[in-house]
């Protein structure tokens, strides 16, 4: 059986684990002991529930979106989980508890160095980078307030990202400190002027594929796209080591591959089921938002 931590939200003790038909997330607040659960949210396929049996956690997507998501297995009938003899039951499995380190409910989590909540921060710094042009249109005081707002992020974000499921989909690449990271040549000034970037997408496939994908209009017209493929290797729980393959590139029906071997390593600094953020070996910030 395995296990899986999240804390995504303040003052609440998350207890999460794997059944064979299910995921299940146990939350209660941080002063009790595990005697009771405060809520359990349990998953299968595309069915939910969330029981609450306190007032102090909300029934709400929110809540459930931030505190206890969990992918589950698919095509898994459905089973109830919610008497206190089947509560008692899940101790002996093999789990991990995780402590949030702020104070508050699960809907207004609040960060100590703003009084923001991780929703508002998460809704904030996607404001900041809409139509920047991932990073490159935004001028000194726009990023550092992008620096302050992941900054606060990276605080509360889960200890071992790695673990998490969520790390697996298809992001856009919504920003990056250094304009011309997430792509080389084609995002200098005269690159973007050239190659007019229309998508940047990063596909993290189970369980180690990594797949990198810049779409561009050639002088506005011809389309055309580089693509590179690589594996992903976790250094530490945060901390990943990318090697990528030649790059492919096509423009318009032509295809041809180009280029060395490559190899990038990145920290998962903050990951939600909206957002993922993320610090390269040299400092770069990116932020990544899910498609």
């Amino acid at each position: 059986m395995a296990s899986c931590a999240f804390a995504l939200a303040p003052s609440v003790n998350i207890l999460s684990f794997r059944l064979p038909s299910a995921n299940i997330s146990i939350a209660s607040s941080s002063s009790s002991k595990w005697s009771s659960p405060s809520a359990i949210c349990f998953r299968n396929g595309e069915t939910e529930s969330l029981y609450c049996e306190s007032g102090e956690l909300s029934n709400s997507a929110r809540f459930d979106r931030r505190l206890i998501t969990l992918h589950s297995d698919r095509g898994v009938a459905r089973q109830g989980f919610h008497s206190a003899h089947q509560w008692q039951k899940t101790r002996s499995i093999r789990w991990s508890v995780v402590q949030a380190v702020t104070t508050g409910t699960a809907e207004s989590a609040e960060t100590e160095e703003s009084g923001e909540s991780t929703s508002e921060l998460v809704d904030k710094l996607l404001y900041l980078v809409k139509d920047s042009d991932r990073g490159a249109l935004l001028g000194p005081e726009a990023q550092a307030n992008v620096a302050s707002a992941v900054g606060q992020l990276e605080k509360i974000g889960m200890p071992e990202p790695l673990k998490s499921p969520l790390i697996f989909g298809d992001w856009n690449v919504a920003y990056s400190s250094n304009p011309t990271s997430p792509g080389g040549g084609y995002r200098t000034w005269l690159g973007r002027l050239v190659f007019r970037t229309r998508d940047m997408i990063q596909s993290i496939l189970e369980p180690d594929g990594v797949v990198n994908i810049v779409r561009f209009a050639l002088f506005g017209f011809i389309g055309g796209q580089v693509t590179l493929k690589g594996k992903l290797t976790p250094l530490d729980s945060k901390l990943i080591q990318v090697d990528f393959k030649p790059p492919n590139l096509q423009i318009g029906p032509f295809k041809f591959s180009y280029g060395g071997t490559s190899m990038v390593k990145i920290s998962i600094t903050y990951l939600d089921e909206d957002i993922r953020l993320g610090r390269g070996s040299r400092g770069t910030v990116f932020v990544f938002t899910r498609r």
